[in-house]
């Protein structure tokens, strides 16, 4: 990361807390002389009772049963310490991550306690140790509740298929994810910006792909809850560097705790599941490299197309096909999401209440794909190329 950019980013942090006195905040705070961990006890807390503007949140204890470190670790957390979980909305265009957060605490808890004399020193990121012991860590997370996440200035809503979710983003506010939604706007309008990939064991992840040379960011913790079911979810993020994504905004997730809600039954006119996305490439071997060797996703078939002169690559992952357009040129090798294909139970059905509802598709017909119907939505999709597809009985 670029020092300057690194340093600009703590300062407005910095900034932020130094030019809001205590005497404008008003805190909420509760004690505990013994509690299996504070965090659990804040987060059930703002739960309840979410936090307010200008009226933080803070659970201190004298002792904590298991307190919770980096990467879910256990802390040891000892009667003699003070262990303390605090809660602060943010607002505003903000742009930092979590680390950037957690530094700027240590940096304004070192300034408080140089002022009674004593030398203390911040390792990075964000612990302070003085006369080269330990004397206090910091473990900054953000959480972006409900369907609004304010420090980012966006909104968004998901809808969740068999195979995969899809998420809706619009800008809501000032941030660095309303700066990302409104710039992709401007240069490519409404369509596909992004794709996400699970994982079951992100550290693993993380690690498997520094070993292959990439260098990664740190994970980031994110929590939200779902306004319609009253249930919280936590998950962390570990976004793709360059050489990975060319040109593609792309991260990995683990689900930590509390799934979206499972498709249980889907009616036959509706969207089932997602049948494949298209990306266009201009590298096909390096496409292949990246998603098929760092990745690890299956490539099941590689094809040569002479009509047209390039290649299509077909990746197989979660019950969903990546098909790849692989057109060679001089340019640097970049990556982009191009369209849609959905599957559905009925087309027939699907295309009379799609009609229904004054939206334009094409009549349904036979597909390239042997065995299939298939119908292409001409309107209401957001500008991304989309179709429908029912996969017959053989």
């Amino acid at each position: 990361m670029n020092n300057q950019k690194l340093l600009r980013g703590v300062g407005l942090i910095y900034r932020y807390h130094k030019l809001n006195k205590s005497s404008c905040i008003s805190w909420r705070l509760r004690f505990r002389s013994i509690c299996a961990s504070t965090e659990k006890e804040l987060s059930n807390w703002i739960e309840e009772k979410p936090v307010k503007k200008d009226q933080p949140k803070a659970i201190f204890a004298a002792c904590q049963k298991f307190g919770q470190g980096q990467m879910g670790r256990n802390w040891h957390s000892p009667k003699g310490g003070a262990w303390v979980s605090v809660a602060i909305k943010r607002g505003g265009a903000y742009q930092n991550t979590s680390e950037l957060y957690g530094l700027a605490v240590a940096l304004a808890l070192a300034e408080r306690i140089e002022r009674i004399g004593v030398n203390v020193k911040i390792k990075w990121p964000n612990d302070l140790w003085v006369n080269g012991k330990k004397l206090a860590g910091i473990l900054p997370r953000l959480f972006f509740r409900g369907g609004e996440h304010q420090s980012l200035g966006t909104k968004n809503s998901i809808f969740n298929f068999n195979n995969l979710y899809l998420e809706l983003l619009a800008a809501n506010g000032n941030g660095a994810g309303a700066s990302l939604v409104n710039s992709t706007l401007e240069e490519n309008g409404e369509g596909l910006a992004g794709i996400v990939f699970g994982s079951d064991n992100l550290k693993e992840t993380k690690e498997q792909l520094s070993l292959k040379g990439y260098e990664l960011s740190g994970l980031i913790e994110g929590e939200g809850f779902d306004e319609d079911a009253g249930k919280k979810r936590t998950w962390e993020n570990l976004f793709l560097p360059n050489e990975i994504t060319r040109g593609l905004f792309s991260f990995v997730i683990e689900h930590k705790t509390g799934n979206l809600e499972a498709v249980n039954a889907v009616k036959p006119d509706s969207v089932n599941k997602l049948d494949h996305v298209v990306i266009n490439t201009n590298d096909a071997e390096g496409f292949i490299q990246i998603y098929e060797k760092d990745l690890g996703i299956r490539l099941a078939l590689d094809q040569t197309v002479e009509k047209w002169g390039g290649r299509m690559l077909f990746f197989r992952l979660n019950k969903t096909t990546i098909e790849v357009i692989a057109k060679s040129d001089e340019h640097e090798p970049k990556d982009s999401l191009w369209g849609l294909a959905w599957d559905v139970e009925d087309l027939d059905a699907t295309h009379k209440r799609l009609t229904q509802l004054e939206i334009e598709a094409t009549p349904v017909k036979e597909g390239r794909k042997p065995n299939t119907l298939v119908s292409t939505i001409k309107s209401h999709t957001c500008n991304i190329p989309t179709l429908f597809i029912q996969h017959l009985d053989s």
